[in-house]
């Protein structure tokens, strides 16, 4: 989940929203994006070295990605068709982590240059990082987590038949596209 500005949106809406009648909802987004949500791309800029940024696997791992508004969307829907149940809300189409990141760095107008690090050599690193954080007690994560390679290294697409079915909620924020998409 995100940390900092964005934070809140995604705890929110992964702890779900309960109604007066009882009726409980919960919102299932990944790598949300948008304004206020900014911790994903803070972290990518902080972590460039020499120009390049590292990056757990190889880069053609499809993700789903969730820009703020498309969850507004899907809580407006809930709402006005009073259904209930875990929805995951992602935006239309997911993409490579590759065309993520080089999106991502370019409109910061940095280098999008990648170095990645295969997966089997990015978790054992990112165990003995997380334990030398640990043993000198610095307050910050590590720049490489097993979080992060999990997160960013696999596979992670939504389902989100439910979500289009039962609220009728279509994305219409891609961020790749930067803007709304015609429905």
């Amino acid at each position: 989940g995100a940390e900092g500005g964005g934070a809140w949106r995604q705890r929110g809406a992964g702890q779900g929203v309960v109604t007066e009648s009882g009726r409980r909802t919960v919102w299932r987004p990944h790598l949300g994006k948008g304004p206020g949500a900014s911790t994903f791309m803070r972290r990518a800029l902080a972590a460039r070295r020499l120009g390049s940024l590292p990056v757990a696997g190889d880069g053609h791992n499809r993700l789903s990605i969730t820009h703020v508004d498309n969850l507004v969307i899907a809580v407006e829907r809930a709402l006005v068709t009073r259904e209930e149940g875990a929805f995951n809300v992602a935006d239309a189409d997911a993409v490579t982590l590759d065309v993520l990141l080089r999106t991502m760095l370019r409109r910061h107008g940095v280098s999008d240059s990648l170095s990645y690090i295969p997966r089997s050599l990015a978790w054992p690193l990112a165990a003995a990082l997380e334990h030398v954080w640990r043993a000198a007690r610095i307050v910050h994560a590590p720049p490489l987590t097993r979080f992060m390679v999990l997160n960013l290294a696999t596979e992670f697409t939504l389902h989100r038949a439910p979500t289009r079915e039962c609220l009728r909620a279509v994305p219409r924020w891609s961020m790749i596209a930067q803007g709304p998409t015609v429905p």
